[in-house]
């Protein structure tokens, strides 16, 4: 399943590099928080709300590819994300590889509430939903980063 959404996201070599920005990785983080917005305050975006969400979606294909490659890729963000693509093409120490795919699919458990607080049109739980989301999504990384790190890639 992995595999397939990153195919759909037509990741080349330079649109990966380009994904180790960290700009690429916050900004990314942030498309949850403002997709729950918008869909808690529908009726106040009014006809806003469908292009609002679109540009969400497109944002989110078009992002790894926006920003430089960074100058600087020993820091946390390019880890993660040369560690995640690491995982994706199963190169790297296979502990690590399999404590990745245990773990990947941890952030879905904050999906539930959010869509509950979205559905109820509750913003804290829907908000609670997303952060918890970003944060595991966030600790996932944090566990790719190891695969990059073991693999050499600077602390």
């Amino acid at each position: 399943m992995y595999r397939r959404i990153a195919a759909a996201f037509a990741m080349t070599d330079r649109a990966w590099a380009r994904h180790e920005n960290p700009w690429s990785v916050w900004t990314r983080v942030a498309v949850l928080p403002v997709l729950t917005a918008a869909i808690l305050e529908r009726a106040a975006l009014g006809p806003a709300f469908w292009p609002m969400i679109a540009a969400m979606l497109v944002f989110t294909w078009v992002n790894p590819r926006l920003f430089p490659i960074p100058a600087d890729r020993g820091g946390w963000s390019p880890r993660a994300v040369r560690g995640e693509r690491m995982w994706l093409e199963r190169r790297g120490p296979e502990p690590l590889l399999r404590m990745a795919d245990r773990l990947a699919p941890i952030p879905a458990l904050g999906a539930p509430i959010w869509i509950w607080g979205r559905v109820e049109g509750d913003a804290p739980l829907a908000s609670l939903g997303a952060g918890l989301v970003a944060g595991l999504k966030l600790f996932w990384l944090s566990r790719t980063a190891r695969i990059a790190q073991a693999e050499g890639m600077p602390c």
